[in-house]
């Protein structure tokens, strides 16, 4: 009597190599691609410098950003929102736009990067709401967010 090895495929795979992303207000299906090292680390860089324009921005309105993140780490709209109307005060307005518009700059330059779509056309071809689905997918693909925290604990776990 032999016996038989089943083994079951995991529900889901570890790495998510693409993913097709239907917009919600275009219809349009774009497959993203996990990007391979080089694209990777450069728009990890960008992402990273846009999370420090958008900390920046919170910090200058007395806006605590980690109020309107999930437990994911991803921004919870209705948070967001909560968190917006909070009175802030804080740093001048202009520079507060300045950064901000630097922040908008930085994601544009993230979503060209992710989609390889040029960032003129996301401009000018897409929706405000298509651009955020895209971005969230593009991020979650990434896993920027989990390569910053292994990232920071192999920094701090380093021997020096």
């Amino acid at each position: 009597m032999s016996e038989e090895v089943i083994k079951k495929a995991p529900s889901e795979p570890k790495f998510i190599l693409e993913r097709e992303v239907t917009l919600p207000i275009s219809g349009e299906k774009i497959v993203l691609h996990k990007l391979k090292a080089g694209k990777h680390y450069e728009a990890q860089k960008i992402y990273v410098s846009w999370l420090e324009d958008l900390s920046k921005v919170f910090d200058a309105n007395k806006i605590n950003l980690k109020q309107s993140l999930d437990s994911d780490g991803k921004v919870d709209t209705e948070k967001f929102k909560e968190t917006l109307n909070k009175e802030g005060g804080g740093k001048n307005i202009s520079d507060t736009l300045s950064i901000a518009s630097s922040a908008m700059d930085k994601r544009y330059n993230l979503l060209a990067i992710c989609t390889q779509i040029p960032r003129e056309k996301l401009e000018e071809d897409y929706y405000t709401e298509d651009l955020d689905v895209l971005l969230n997918e593009a991020l979650e693909i990434n896993n920027f967010l989990e390569n910053l925290k292994k990232s920071a604990a192999l920094s701090v776990g380093r021997a020096t």
